[in-house]
Parts: structure tokens; C-alpha cells; sequence
């Protein structure tokens, strides 16, 4: 749902004429490349919190490629990483530990920095776009 969101926004401001950076989704790309399977986001398991944190570094990597005159347009950002590993510590599944590391790798610092001009969009989920796609639940 949110990268095809994130691809009709890109297709509006072109026709508007507007210049921007656009970060691609980089989750699927990382899942392939982890070998991650559906049931180990279902279980949350030891590799998928090392999945939260490779997605936090890269998030971090590409935002910051972003040339600083261009909006950066992006379907995720640092806090999704953080919000996902806070969800599952409050559920039992993943240590406290985990969450304070992830707390120090993404820095209130980097994150001022990346986001300083940000405008966050936040939406509640649409059951019309969200769809088990067999990668995620």
C-alpha cells in the first residue's frame, strides 16, 4: 500500500513540475537478501530484529543521499524500525536491550539532521491496500 502511494505522489509532482529525490522501498531487497521468510516475521525472530536494524542503517544511508536541495519523497523513515522493535518489546518478543541499541544507532542527532524539514504523512491502515503479499504480515 505504501509504495503505491509513494509512486502516485511521485507521478503527481512531476505533472506539477516539482523536483525530488525519491528513496525506493528497501525492504524487499533486504528480505531477499537476508533469505526471510514470512513465519519469521510471524515469529519475530532473532533474524528479523537483525532486519530491523540492516533496514535502519540503510534507511539512514539513502535519506542522507538525498541532495539537500530536493524533498526527499520515501515510503518509510528511521522511526519505522524503531516503532516495529518498540511494538515487539511491549509484546515480550524482543529484549529492551535491542530497542535502547537501536535508540543509539539511529541518534536523536542523525535523525535531526536527516528530517529537520520533514512533513510526515501518517495514515491508518486501508484494508483496500493492505494485502497479505506473502513477504510480511
Amino acid at each position: 500500500g505504501k509504495t503505491y502511494l509513494l509512486r502516485q505522489l511521485c507521478k503527481g509532482l512531476e505533472h506539477a513540475g516539482r523536483d525530488f529525490f525519491v528513496c525506493q522501498e528497501l525492504a524487499r531487497g533486504l528480505i531477499k537478501e537476508m533469505n526471510l521468510t514470512q513465519q519469521d516475521f510471524i515469529d519475530f525472530n532473532d533474524r528479523v530484529v537483525s532486519f530491523q536494524f540492516e533496514l535502519l542503517k540503510l534507511y539512514m544511508r539513502h535519506h542522507d543521499d538525498a541532495p539537500a536541495n530536493m524533498h526527499l519523497i520515501s515510503d518509510r523513515s528511521v522511526l519505522d524500525q524503531l516503532a516495529y522493535l518498540k511494538w515487539k518489546v511491549s509484546e515480550g518478543l524482543v529484549a529492551k536491550k535491542k530497542l535502547q541499541e537501536a535508540w543509539k544507532l539511529a541518534s536523536i542527532e542523525s535523525m535531526k539532521k536527516l528530517y529537520v524539514n520533514t512533513k510526515f504523512i501518517l495514515m491508518t491502515p486501508n484494508p483496500e491496500l493492505c494485502v497479505n503479499d506473502g513477504t510480511r504480515m
